[in-house]
């Protein structure tokens, strides 16, 4: 279907050449690597460019990359965070590519002013629809976020949706002995 549609606008894809941003951590450099991999077995060239996490943070809300592997994984327990990613004015992924959607922004207010939590859900399955057909952005995998800790550690519990901030919570952790 890519080499069909490369076709239809006058390109082969030895034309492309594409540079990724990628962190320099292997759950996103793995995945990068993987990505240009298969575009390249299709023709096209594909540089990965590997930086530190802040640079590439920074690169993603101003929109300094060609392409970019980025990891986005907080399972949130209110969908309206959504807003703050993909809507217009939000502070993260779409500010750095400009990205706005009318409908897309509809959908996410009728879903903040919605208290019904089943019309909530199913206005927030139009918004991953919409995103999905509109593909600003290209959802590869989804990975679940692991926690461990040892036996003689007390009082540490995972809070739900707040994902890679459950560690913020250390205050209320002890050592038993």
């Amino acid at each position: 279907k890519a080499k069909s549609l490369l076709q239809q606008v006058g390109l082969k894809p030895s034309d492309i050449k594409l540079d990724c941003a990628v962190a320099n951590i292997s759950v996103h450099s793995d995945t990068a690597q993987a990505v240009a991999q298969q575009l390249q077995q299709l023709g096209m060239t594909v540089t990965i460019q590997q930086q530190d996490v802040p640079t590439l943070t920074k690169r993603r809300t101003t929109g300094e990359y060609q392409m970019m592997q980025d990891g986005l994984g907080e399972p949130w327990q209110d969908p309206d965070m959504y807003t703050t990613f993909f809507g217009t004015g939000g502070a993260s992924y779409a500010a750095g590519v400009n990205f706005s959607d009318s409908q897309l922004d509809q959908l996410l207010t009728q879903g903040r002013e919605e208290t019904d939590n089943a019309k909530r859900k199913a206005i927030y399955k139009q918004v991953e629809q919409r995103l999905f057909d509109l593909a600003p952005w290209i959802f590869i995998l989804w990975r679940p976020q692991a926690e461990a800790s040892v036996a003689a550690m007390q009082g540490y519990a995972h809070i739900p949706g707040v994902g890679l901030a459950s560690e913020r919570y250390f205050l209320n952790v002890w050592f038993k002995q």
